[in-house]
């Protein structure tokens, strides 16, 4: 049988976060070099680590459907859906649902992919035997 893709951030959106994360860091660095500590300066620190923290998120982000479950690594969660447990899928507005045994639409996170391929990707997976 063919092999499932995963999905994983795109490439320039990775880029971005990262050059976000350099000037984090760097206007950080060069504010306490300039003033010490004052509130612009604690301000941009906690930015700087909520970018490290974004960048490093977005390293450890996918979707990987295997062959009895669907894991979906997002925002330092990882959630595993049984295959069993999902009974459709719909993409809607750019965005991919999955519908849970209990008429729960669940939704897929944009990782900056074509969303489309993520749906043909899920149906299939889910299609399958």
């Amino acid at each position: 049988m063919k092999e499932l893709k995963t999905y994983r951030p795109a490439a320039g959106y990775l880029a971005v976060l990262i050059a976000g994360m350099i000037l984090f860091v760097g206007f950080t660095t060069v504010l306490y070099r300039l003033d010490g500590v004052n509130i612009i300066t604690m301000l941009m620190t906690v930015f700087s680590i909520a970018a490290i923290a974004a960048v490093i998120d977005s390293f450890r982000a996918k979707i990987e459907p295997n062959e009895t479950t669907l894991t979906v690594r997002h925002n330092f969660r990882t959630l595993i859906y049984e295959k069993e447990k999902i009974t459709d899928i719909k993409k809607d507005g750019g965005k991919v649902y999955l519908k849970s045994h209990d008429d729960e639409w669940l939704e897929v996170p944009d990782l900056g992919q074509n969303s489309q391929s993520v749906f043909n990707t899920l149906r299939g997976w889910l299609e399958r035997e």
